[in-house]
């Protein structure tokens, strides 16, 4: 099975000024996005997709996939990481091969490991229909504020967008691994059903999207 792995960074954020390239622990948050992605034999590629010099020189010397410049209509806030993907996609089929799949990888979970992107791979690998997202379960008295929610249906045995259920999980952003097909049917990265690679790791749960999830992932480095 062909998997390009993509991972979107562009250079500007709501939150935190030039967040890709923010130092966390002696590097680049960018880098450990990278460093991880490298570990991964069984990827075809590795392609990051930014608006960033510094970060597309970055990723040629460390001897990724860093073909151009994002379009500026890709790199506004405005666009979803859906129609990044879609640009990087069409792109590497049409310049180099096929894929079945994309592994998306998003530098702001940095502490993701290998052990899950791989047990990723495999839940994708027992049911392709289905995109499978990384996901934490959410326990009593969490903020769950701008988090998207799943739980487990007990009827259809699937994991859906939130029911009231005992067992909700929120989407911790760490890995999307989607088919192709899907993916172009969709034009999403995921929709209401979802197979989930489960997380309970605070530090591999992480999302960095404000200073305070900053300071949060340099208090968590060893």
């Amino acid at each position: 099975m062909k998997i390009l792995a993509v991972i979107p960074a562009r250079k500007n954020s709501k939150r935190i000024l030039n967040k890709n390239l923010k130092i966390l622990g002696k590097k680049p948050l960018v880098q450990w996005t990278i460093d991880i992605s490298k570990k991964i034999p069984c990827l075809s590629d590795i392609l990051i997709s930014t608006d960033s010099l510094k970060i597309l020189n970055l990723a040629r010397k460390n001897k990724i996939l860093a073909p151009w410049l994002r379009p500026k209509k890709l790199s506004s806030d405005k666009a979803t990481t859906a129609s990044c993907i879609d640009h990087a996609l069409k792109w590497y089929e049409r310049k180099i091969k096929k894929v079945d799949a994309v592994l998306i990888l998003q530098p702001t979970s940095p502490f993701r490991t290998k052990k899950l992107i791989y047990r990723a791979i495999k839940i994708f690998k027992s049911n392709k229909s289905l995109p499978v997202v990384g996901v934490s379960k959410i326990k009593k008295n969490s903020t769950i504020k701008n988090k998207i929610i799943f739980s487990y249906d007990k009827e259809s045995k699937k994991y859906r967008r939130f029911k009231k259920s005992k067992n909700i999980f929120f989407v911790n952003g760490s890995v999307y691994l989607v088919s192709k097909m899907y993916f172009k049917e969709n034009k999403h990265i995921y929709k209401n059903i979802i197979s989930p690679v489960i997380s309970n790791n605070i530090k591999e749960s992480l999302d960095i999207n404000t200073y305070r999830d900053f300071e949060k992932a340099r208090s968590l480095i060893d």
